[in-house]
């Protein structure tokens, strides 16, 4: 997740996307170092906890952007609304 201001812009989070297919390979998984108590997340998912994770820290933000992946996301969408978030 990426941060911009007027002073500049930095990567202040980031998550490990695994495809779901991984998660049904549990000796992949162990070879690559996901603990077995790692599920399935979507890109819209580890998302929005990066997201809630920065602005329940206090992280100023007047809007939100993202591509389609997230933007067509019903979910994201509706809890930033909540938020009041732009």
């Amino acid at each position: 997740m990426g941060y911009a201001s007027t002073r500049g812009h930095s990567g202040i989070d980031g998550a490990l996307f695994v495809p779901e297919g991984w998660f049904q390979d549990s000796e992949r998984c162990r070879k690559v170092g996901i603990p077995p108590e790692m599920v399935h997340r979507t890109k819209p998912q580890l998302a929005l906890e990066m997201l809630e994770s920065a602005l329940d820290g206090g992280v100023p933000a007047r809007w939100v952007v993202g591509d389609e992946v997230y933007g067509s996301d019903g979910k994201l969408r509706r809890a930033l609304e909540r938020r009041g978030q732009a």
